[in-house]
């Protein structure tokens, strides 16, 4: 059963078909054992065949083989939708269908209840179901098929993207337009993407923003390598695109020169298309760029708050009145990780707390946002230590170029402090008091980098001894001594 008909558009019920393929479908499948048989079974369906040989090739008795039920019996009938895992065998819309497929159909449908015993009436309701709750089952399917652990292809991440956006590719429920842009600038930075900043972004509760990540002055490399390769290409579900690139990314979106040095040759990943997507329905729509480093994270909550509150601050503003408006949305505090860790305390992979200060530095922290109107004149530099607070709490109305705090929450986002040598370790000296304050803050902040973040100690640990190795070679020799003495 195919929840699509293409020849029908407003289909009510789906079509039938007739269906093939070359491994063991789980409809039915069935072991047959004898009373004093020691078994053993290959459980995964779909590796039978491959694992195991066929009946054919064996004289009675037949052990551990696998024997195919008669072909011109309709014994089994299974459900292709968008829900189904990898949408093996589903079809679409634009698929194209011969008379004989279609004569295929027109006669199946009375055989469904004589021998299913399944109504076509219920069937019409399973139809129902999933037209009203495509775009949650499509997303679902989305995250849960293609990422790093159940990989998926490029072909099926497409056809995902295509049901569930439809044309508008930068489709989002707030009607507003987001780019979360991100700078590689080494292969240290490119380690750091993919072992701390990677899994906060694709965790997010919602994929409706763009990703652009530019690779700075690098040649391609075994780090770049395994980014594309264990992370995004036929597993990451984002909208992503990956760019060899030393453009900054502080020019607007909307403007053309901020997308100009994206093209076929410099493209390593993704779609142009999507690319023209957004860029053209940011021209008349709010727009928020989130400025993300490789060694920033963001909580699973991030983006959509981000969304949901901007535009509420928006419509509950004076900005509305005011097309040219913009500003920026930034915490004061995060979660920061350190290399080092301080004297006394013996933990081996740095250590957590919360950092930052409040003022004009947050435009400069992890997950700042700028927020613009449609015509907004934003000036190509700005200096941070210029930009001021707005005044929200005097007048309803929001001054272009300042900054709000973006919440109160101190661990929707998190840094990670990368020493430029492990030779001379920063020295925390503290009291037994604060330092003993210091270790329950850490246990508690692990615990929310791992719930919130996705980020788990066992990342935090490849991390800090993937930094310690690849500055302690033979040609950077690291103090045995302050190994102990600073307990890394």
């Amino acid at each position: 059963w195919q929840y699509y008909a293409p020849w029908d558009q407003s289909t009510t019920e789906g079509a039938l078909t007739f269906g093939a393929t070359h491994i063991c479908v789980t409809a039915g499948l069935s072991w047959a054992t004898m009373a004093y048989s020691s078994p053993s079974f290959t459980e995964a369906h779909h590796l039978i065949k491959q694992d195991t040989k066929s009946c054919t090739i064996f004289k009675k008795p037949y052990l551990g083989c696998w024997e195919q039920l008669p072909e011109e019996d309709m014994l089994a009938i299974r459900a292709r939708t968008p829900t189904s895992t990898g949408m093996a065998r589903v079809l679409t819309t634009e698929d194209k269908w011969t008379k004989e497929e279609l004569e295929i159909d027109r006669t199946q449908w009375p055989l469904l209840e004589s021998s299913f015993g399944i109504s076509p009436s219920g069937m019409q309701n399973a139809h129902q179901y999933l037209a009203d709750h495509l775009g949650v089952v499509v997303e679902e399917n989305l995250k849960g098929q293609c990422r790093k652990d159940h990989s998926c292809s490029e072909g099926i991440k497409k056809k995902l993207k295509k049901i569930l956006y439809h044309s508008n590719m930068w489709k989002n429920k707030y009607d507003v337009v987001h780019v979360i842009q991100t700078s590689v600038d080494s292969e240290m930075s490119a380690h750091v993407l993919d072992h701390f900043n990677f899994d906060s972004l694709e965790a997010q509760t919602t994929y409706e923003f763009l990703w652009i990540i530019r690779l700075k002055e690098m040649e391609e490399s075994e780090e770049i390598e395994e980014l594309l390769t264990s992370k995004i290409v036929g597993k990451s579900p984002l909208n992503v695109l990956v760019v060899k690139s030393d453009q900054s990314s502080n020019v607007e979106f909307r403007n053309h020169q901020a997308i100009d040095d994206i093209t076929e040759e410099t493209l390593l990943y993704g779609e142009l298309e999507m690319l023209q997507d957004y860029h053209k329905a940011a021209q008349n729509r709010t727009l928020l760029e989130t400025t993300v480093e490789a060694y920033d994270a963001l909580s699973k909550t991030f983006v959509e708050d981000m969304q949901s509150s901007t535009v509420r601050q928006v419509t509950e503003s004076e900005m509305m009145d005011d097309s040219k408006s913009w500003y920026y949305r930034c915490n004061s505090r995060y979660i920061e990780w350190d290399f080092f860790t301080p004297q006394g305390y013996d933990a081996d992979s740095g250590f957590l707390r919360i950092a930052g200060s409040d003022g004009h530095d947050c435009v400069q922290n992890a997950g700042a946002t700028r927020v613009s109107l449609p015509d907004a004149q934003i000036p190509y530099s700005t200096e941070v230590a210029k930009i001021p607070e707005c005044q929200v709490l005097v007048v309803r109305r929001i001054q272009s170029g300042c900054y709000i705090p973006a919440s109160s929450n101190q661990t929707s986002t998190a840094r990670a402090i990368i020493p430029e040598s492990v030779e001379k370790p920063v020295s925390h000296k503290m009291d037994p008091f604060e330092l003993e304050e210091l270790v329950a803050s850490d246990g508690h902040l692990r615990g929310v980098l791992r719930d919130t973040m996705n980020i788990y100690p066992a990342t935090i640990a490849e991390l800090h001894s993937h930094i310690r190795e690849s500055q302690c070679s033979d040609s950077l020799l690291c103090n045995p001594a302050w190994d102990s003495e600073y307990g890394v």
